[in-house]
């Protein structure tokens, strides 16, 4: 992966995942510690969904990346595949209201994928002719489902390459 990338989303390593086609693939993987929001607030949390500090806002850890990216020049959103729903911000409620749509050729890109495999990974991200899929795992407590590792090579045979796990922890209080 030769994208330019800001520093917290660098892969450090790849991780070899066997898909359900059978092949093999060099997952790149990231390790970033991010701050945890310590504040009080009436946010909506998905029934608990840990808070972070980015800019002195609470942000999900799929936002988190995003706005790593677009500081760094890249435009996206965070791709809620359960609601089906494209987000560039905290959501409002349970329902998503505050939803962004995609241009079409942004869009053109995740049906080709979905017409293979219906998920996506966390975050849809561009710049210039060159797009970036980041899926966010808590380090120690998630991994890659099934279901995931079906997307993967769905994405894979509709030629996007630059997959990123982006495997992050909470900074030490």
């Amino acid at each position: 992966m030769k994208l330019e990338l800001p520093d917290l989303l660098r892969p450090a390593k790849s991780v070899a995942v066997k898909l359900p086609s059978g092949r093999s693939f060099d997952l790149p993987h990231c390790y970033p510690t991010f701050p945890e929001w310590s504040e009080s607030n009436s946010t909506y949390t998905f029934g608990g969904k840990q808070l972070l500090n980015y800019a002195g806002r609470p942000v999900f850890a799929e936002l988190y990346v995003l706005r790593l990216l677009q500081d760094h020049g890249w435009d996206g959103v965070w791709v809620s595949s359960y609601r089906r729903r494209y987000l560039r911000d905290m959501p409002a409620d349970s329902k998503l209201r505050n939803h962004v749509s995609l241009e079409p050729e942004r869009e053109a890109t995740l049906r080709k994928i979905a017409a293979k495999w219906g998920g996506c990974f966390d975050v849809f991200a561009w710049h210039g002719n060159e797009a970036i899929f980041c899926e966010c795992k808590r380090q120690k407590r998630d991994r890659l489902r099934p279901s995931q590792l079906a997307w993967i090579d769905a994405a894979l045979n509709a030629g996007a390459t630059n997959l990123l796990v982006v495997e992050w922890e909470k900074a030490a209080s």
